[in-house]
């Protein structure tokens, strides 16, 4: 698709001069946006990285196929991505963001064949990796008894269908909709998980206790608080500016907010726990000692 859009637009040249349209609005903003968006499609990926991670051999191993399988091919994919974008405005005066229309102007049977494919077998993967191995896990993890990693995929599978997600690409806007929406939900988590590991456990964690049924991880009634209240209003403030003007500029950078908010909020909820916990312990112990 990137040669067909470099061949259409007279060659790379043509693509690497052009300029696109004034930005309204600040372009920092915008760009940072742009970048909060492409992070909200790995909000998923990111929460429930350790599914694959645990397989690796080494942690050598697992940064090493990350950086392969990820960063290098979406390098790749983001040049391709921008050259079909921008090839098409150049050759018919406006982008094509969805790559099925673009299928639809080859004229070519092969290409249209090999370009089938590739999107099939990459909305396989994608979903695979990204949606039903998250999903399966989860609901495994909530509904023990009822469901097991199988009918969990099974049914995220299902779920995927039924919301019909072609449906966004039919315009940039229900787009950054939906991406913003997945940033605001998913971003506290990965921040509460970030200020827990780094801040809070200072990266140890005593993974005998994470399967120990009355172990240091196991909260009271099985949830911990402070990590709760830290998802819900960073959830709430990130996500409240698609109806309060005043919190646009969150709810636009969705990933970056809802990630820094639970973090800080998180930090200051465990540490004002434990605070009150080692005052506790001294009154304790003073009336011991008394």
């Amino acid at each position: 698709m990137a040669i067909w859009a470099i061949k259409l637009a007279g060659g790379i040249t043509p693509i690497l001069q052009y300029m696109s349209k004034e930005i309204e609005g600040n372009s920092i903003i915008v760009f940072l946006a742009c970048v909060s968006a492409i992070l909200a499609t790995w909000a998923a990926p990111i929460v429930s990285v350790s599914d694959f991670t645990r397989e690796a051999r080494s942690q050598r191993d697992q940064i090493s196929g990350q950086i392969a399988g990820i960063v290098i091919t979406y390098l790749l994919f983001a040049i391709a991505s921008i050259s079909v974008i921008v090839g098409s405005e150049v050759a018919f005066g406006t982008p094509i963001w969805n790559v099925l229309d673009v299928v639809e102007r080859f004229d070519n049977k092969f290409a249209i064949a090999l370009s089938v494919l590739t999107i099939c077998l990459t909305t396989l993967s994608v979903n695979v990796t990204g949606d039903i191995v998250p999903a399966g896990y989860q609901l495994l993890s909530l509904f023990p008894k009822r469901v097991n990693f199988k009918t969990g995929a099974l049914l995220a599978a299902v779920a995927g269908f039924i919301i019909m997600p072609w449906k966004l690409m039919e315009s940039t806007t229900s787009i950054f909709i939906f991406l913003n929406i997945i940033g605001g939900l998913l971003s506290p988590v990965a921040g509460v998980m970030l200020a827990h590991y780094y801040v809070i456990a200072k990266r140890e964690l005593n993974v005998k206790e994470l399967y120990s049924v009355n172990g240091q991880y196991n909260y009271k009634n099985g949830f911990h608080t402070p990590a709760l209240i830290a998802t819900v209003i960073a959830g709430v403030i990130s996500l409240i500016g698609q109806f309060v003007p005043a919190f646009k500029p969150l709810y636009d950078l969705s990933w970056f907010s809802g990630t820094i908010l639970a973090f800080s909020i998180y930090i200051v909820l465990v540490n004002k726990g434990l605070l009150a916990s080692v005052k506790v312990q001294k009154q304790e112990n003073s009336v011991n000692e008394a």
